[in-house]
Formats: structure tokens, C-alpha cells, sequence
């Protein structure tokens, strides 16, 4: 220890600054092995505070997730079990998935903690409980199928793509979503849904739910709109210019709302179709209104009321000035004309067959063509001789008119044993 009494003054000060620097050093270096997430020995720790994070609850006995993003990822299986640090990294089809198998059906929590978590899709998973409020770059989200009571998506402003139908909500709020362009959320219990914050949707999908009014003014982009199945009583759409599908059965519109609503539709040069079934106005609207700017009307049920062909019996010898098609198979028979205001294309008489989709209803299909023209003008009408006697249809004309195929069967009157022509539609 002699050498420490040789030691000046100089020396102690040169000996503390050393020392200061290696403490600073030590300091520094455990500094950055934190913020790595590593310890001197090489273990994982966590480091989780800067990370998007997502919970959910369920009591499934096996769960799968995927995750759309990059980076790290972090699951806590709320069993536990330690914590599963992971890469995201996709596989040959461009997803990610994760999974995981319990052995017994208690309810868990379930913690997600990712660097840059941009899509989930959690569907089918019966999860009670979802909290995907400290996950901020969530563009993508998929939990239908499962037992949600709520949903908080409130903080998620980056979401484009929410789809949370099947679940039992009686609430949801999008008013801060307004990035989204797609929105499902068939199949709850919802009776309101306030999209006018949503202006860049494309398409809404409602169905199966409790709503008396919807408002889709603002939604001057929407493309496709499903809101059959609710207790709807009027719709406007005289905004939504840029619509191509539109199906509202199964509401409370009556004839009156279903041409109010007819007439609110655009006219645009691009294929359109409306579903109206099911409604109380679906025999006595007026499809006319919609076809007239283009739109093909599924569901109507009544008479065709434009008029383009007629129908009526008629008698004595058929001229030249007719085409002519007797239907044998029908035994004895009646001649009936059809005639047409305008030139129609591939004209059709038509087999007409049926299925019973169930106790109540029978649902008509297209059989055999039977008999065929290029086109049907007014010049010189068609006249077939055939019976048509029986309560459910067999037979029927299909054509083309401005681009769109159209069908009716041949039935009586009950009132006064006239013939009549009735739209319906064969199920695709």
C-alpha cells in the first residue's frame, strides 16, 4: 500500500475523473440495453411503453389472430404462461397469423403489443371484450362473429375498413372514423347508425337490425348500400350519385315510399340494381320510375305497370302479320298475343319451373325456352296458343330492353279471368 502514500494530489483527481467516466459509460451502456429491450445477459425484457397495444376477452378454448403491420409483437396469452415476442412477418398468402390452445374454456385476457399494428382480424373468436383504443394505427379491423356488447372505436381515426357484424351491439359510434370507407355491421341491435361524419364511405352494410331512419346524404361516395331487414319507412338517396347497388327488403316502405324512393335515384349510364322484396308497397309501387333511369328492380311482385308488352286473348285465324308458336305440351288451349310498344331483343316464351324454398313460399325459376325471336317489334306480334289455367305458373316471356333481361310470368286475373303479365325475378 506504499504506493497510495506516493500519490499527489494530482493523482486523486486524475483517479476520480477515470472513475466518473466509467460510471457514466456503465450508465450509458445500460441506457441503450434497455432501449433494445436486452439485458447484459442477453434476455428479452420488456419494453412496451412506446407500443400500440390491444386486449381482448374471451373463453375459447383455441384462438387465432391475424395481424396485418411490421416490426415486433409482443402476446400475452392470459394463462400464465410467459410472454411470445415475435417478428411480424407474413407467409406465402400475404397474411400473419398467431395462435393459441388452452385446456380448459375460462375466460382470459389476451394482450397484443406491436411496434406498428395496422390490421386485425379477430372474427369468430367469442370474445366478450375488445379494447383496441391504445392502438392508433389500426387501419384494419375485422371482430364479427363474436359476443361484443360494445365498442369503442372512438380513438382509431386512421380505420378505413371496420366490419363488426354478427355481434350484439345496440351502439355504435363512427363519428370520428372518418377515414372509413367500408363499414359492415349486419346483424346487431342497432336502432340508430349516424354515418354523416363518413363522407368518403363506399360501402355501408346494415342489414338485420333495428333502424327506423337513415341518412346517407353526406355519403356522396357510396357505391353499395345493404339496409334490408330493418323498420325503415322512407329512404332518400338523391345524393348518392355514385351508387350501383342498393337493397332495402324487408322494411315498412309502402308504395308511396318505395316511388318517392324511386325517383330519388340517379341516372347515371352504368349497371344499377335495387332490391325492394318484402316490403308493404312491393306489389303496388310503380318499378317503372327506377327502370326508367336504368335501374333493374328486384323484388317487385305486382303487375308491370310500364306497359311495354300487353298481353290479351284473342280470336280466330293468325295472318302472316303474327309470328305464331302453339304449345303442344299444354293441351287444350287458348291463343294469347303479346304485343309490344317498343322493339324488344331476344324475345322468349319460357318454361316456367318451381322450387319451395319453404312452407309459405314458392319460388319460381326459368325452365326450357321454348319458343324464340331476335327481336319483337310492334309491327308484328307474337301469339302462342297455350293454357293457363293453373293457380301456380308455368309458363312465361323473358327479353331485353335498353340492356337489361327481363321476366314475367303469365297468370289470371281472379277478378274478372283477364290474362296478365307479372314481373318476378329468378334467384341467381
Amino acid at each position: 500500500m506504499n504506493f497510495l502514500k506516493n500519490l499527489t494530489s494530482k493523482h486523486w483527481i486524475l483517479i476520480s475523473i477515470i472513475a466518473s467516466i466509467i460510471v457514466i459509460a456503465i450508465a450509458a451502456i445500460s441506457l441503450i440495453l434497455i432501449k433494445t429491450g436486452k439485458q447484459a445477459d442477453g434476455e428479452q425484457i420488456d419494453n412496451e411503453q412506446s407500443y400500440g397495444i390491444i386486449t381482448m376477452t374471451t373463453n375459447d378454448n383455441e384462438v387465432n389472430i391475424e395481424l396485418m403491420g411490421s416490426g415486433t409483437v409482443i402476446f400475452d396469452w392470459g394463462d400464465g404462461s410467459e410472454k411470445e415476442t415475435t417478428e411480424l412477418v407474413y407467409d406465402e398468402e400475404g397474411v400473419f397469423w398467431n395462435s393459441r390452445k388452452y385446456s380448459n374454456t375460462s375466460f382470459r385476457t389476451i394482450t397484443i403489443t406491436g411496434e406498428n399494428i395496422t390490421g386485425l382480424n379477430c372474427s369468430y373468436q367469442k370474445l366478450t371484450k375488445l379494447d383496441v383504443s391504445q392502438n392508433t394505427a389500426l387501419t384494419k379491423l375485422n371482430c364479427e362473429g363474436n359476443q361484443l356488447t360494445e365498442l369503442n372505436v372512438s380513438q382509431n381515426a386512421a380505420l378505413t375498413y371496420l366490419s363488426c357484424h354478427d355481434n350484439p351491439l345496440t351502439v355504435l359510434d363512427v363519428s370520428q372514423n372518418t377515414a372509413l370507407t367500408y363499414l359492415s355491421c349486419n346483424n346487431n341491435k342497432l336502432t340508430a347508425l349516424d354515418i354523416s361524419q363518413n363522407t368518403v364511405l363506399t360501402n355501408l352494410a346494415c342489414t338485420v337490425n333495428q333502424l327506423t331512419t337513415l341518412d346517407v346524404s353526406k355519403n356522396t361516395m357510396l357505391e353499395f348500400l345493404y339496409c334490408h331487414q330493418n323498420k325503415l319507412t322512407a329512404l332518400d338517396v338523391s345524393k348518392n350519385t355514385a351508387l350501383q347497388e342498393l337493397y332495402c327488403g324487408d322494411n315498412q316502405l309502402t308504395a308511396s315510399a318505395l316511388n318517392n324512393l324511386f325517383g330519388t335515384l340517379h341516372d347515371k349510364d352504368f349497371a344499377k340494381v335495387i332490391g325492394i322484396g318484402n316490403n308493404p308497397g312491393s306489389a303496388d309501387c310503380d318499378p317503372s320510375i327506377a327502370e326508367a333511369k336504368g335501374w333493374n328492380v328486384e323484388g317487385f311482385t305486382g303487375t308491370h305497370k310500364d306497359d311495354l308488352i300487353s298481353i290479351s286473348k284473342v280470336q280466330g285465324d293468325i295472318s302472316d302479320e303474327h309470328h305464331f308458336f302453339s304449345d303442344s305440351a299444354q293441351g287444350t288451349s287458348e291463343k294469347i298475343m303479346f304485343r309490344t310498344k317498343e322493339r324488344v331483343e331476344n324475345f322468349a316464351y319460357i318454361e316456367i319451373l318451381h322450387s319451395v324454398a319453404d312452407t309459405d313460399n314458392i319460388v319460381l325459376l326459368v325452365g326450357e325456352r321454348l319458343f324464340g325471336l331476335d327481336e319483337l317489334t310492334p309491327e308484328k306480334p307474337l301469339v302462342t296458343a297455350t293454357y293457363i289455367g293453373s293457380t301456380i305458373p308455368s309458363r312465361g316471356i323473358s327479353f331485353t330492353y335498353k340492356g337489361k333481361i327481363n321476366y314475367f310470368y303469365i297468370t289470371e286475373s281472379g277478378m274478372d279471368g283477364s290474362t296478365l303479365l307479372v314481373r318476378f325475378m329468378p334467384p341467381r
